[in-house]
């Protein structure tokens, strides 16, 4: 079966009829199953012969949304186990299929904390195989991004995609947050060792800026809370003084604030960025208006012309209303006069 795996199409088919068999017969435990042995072996014929490893992971990581998966949590609980074990000996090298399992696993740590939100809706047997799942999916993380992805660039990039397009729903952006504020600490040992000094993730830096003006006040927090944590490494996970030598603390320290410096730096970079693209596109429209012959002080005489307009209009009806308000005032003035003469006798002409 190995030997026919050369292909990605062939060796997901021959995969899929392996794990059918392994669900059939519920032989997924680490400790007394039959999948791990087999795979394992499979893995090493792989390996040794050059073949593309990678593959197995990740279609091993997309089994456990099969309908034969997804009802049974047990079986789930073994096969995250038997994929950590599988990347922590696995020879292969990063590609797109490593980067895919490890945005896979990130989904169902997404998942897993969603379910965590209704515990006190949950039974104790649900609340304790959540929690059990919590652990194997960090576990896998960990091998994944320190065993098979080699870079930190990709956790990243993984990162910034599963904040795209983020949800309006709060429980779903809450818990897409969470997820991607808790894989950091989980990778942050590879991504500590591999970014480079003066790095900072553009792709997840715009993804969290849009995060930050999140409708949900806890999923704004989530978003600053990343971007610190991001910023400035040695926030996540301080190491403890008592077991750093001093000389090491200060050779380190300088690196430190140089990282701190530069990725404070790459941050102005880039909104300062953002801030030429808004003046240039001012500045084009602001040349459009001209060439089209409209300036800033043509604007100006055309209202001050209208306004004098509207005055004069104005003034030519208010003159034409004042004789016939006069008139009509003399006009009562002769009525009253022509009643007051009635009623003394005299005669009215």
């Amino acid at each position: 079966m190995a030997k026919l795996a050369k292909e990605a199409t062939t060796m997901r088919r021959v995969l899929e009829s392996l794990f059918r068999y392994f669900d059939n017969g519920n032989l997924w435990s680490p400790e007394h199953g039959l999948a791990f042995p087999v795979l394992k072996d499979m893995q090493l014929f792989m390996d040794n012969s050059g073949q593309n490893t990678h593959f197995m992971l990740s279609i091993l990581i997309k089994h456990l949304d099969h309908k034969n998966v997804l009802k049974q949590p047990k079986m789930q609980l073994d096969i995250v186990q038997v994929t950590s074990s599988l990347a922590q000996d696995s020879k292969a090298e990063p590609s797109l299929a490593t980067i895919g399992a490890l945005s896979d696993v990130m989904r169902h740590l997404r998942k897993s904390i969603h379910c965590s939100l209704d515990d006190a809706n949950l039974g104790a047997d649900i609340i304790k195989w959540n929690r059990s799942f919590r652990e194997v999916v960090d576990d896998c993380l960990v091998q994944l991004s320190h065993k098979v992805v080699g870079d930190a660039g990709p956790i990243l990039d993984v990162m910034a995609v599963m904040l795209e397009n983020i949800s309006t729903i709060t429980v779903i952006a809450r818990t897409t947050i969470s997820a991607v504020y808790r894989t950091y600490p989980i990778c942050h040992i590879k991504i500590r060792q591999d970014a480079e000094p003066n790095a900072f993730p553009e792709a997840l830096f715009h993804q969290l800026l849009l995060a930050m003006v999140h409708p949900d006040h806890e999923t704004r927090i989530g978003a600053h809370r990343i971007f610190s944590v991001v910023l400035v490494p040695s926030s996540v996970c301080p190491r403890s003084s008592s077991s750093i030598p001093e000389t090491k603390k200060a050779s380190d320290l300088p690196r430190t604030l140089s990282r701190t410096v530069s990725v404070f730096s790459s941050s102005a970079a880039l909104f300062e960025k953002l801030k030429k693209e808004k003046f240039s596109s001012n500045e084009t429209a602001y040349q459009d208006n001209k060439e089209n012959g409209v300036s800033e002080e043509e604007p100006r005489n055309i209202n001050n012309g209208m306004l004098n307009r509207l005055k004069s209009s104005y003034s030519r009806v208010y003159s034409m209303k004042s004789p016939l308000v006069s008139m009509t005032t003399d006009g009562n003035a002769m009525i009253n006069s022509n009643k007051e003469m009635a009623s003394t006798g005299w005669p009215v002409q």
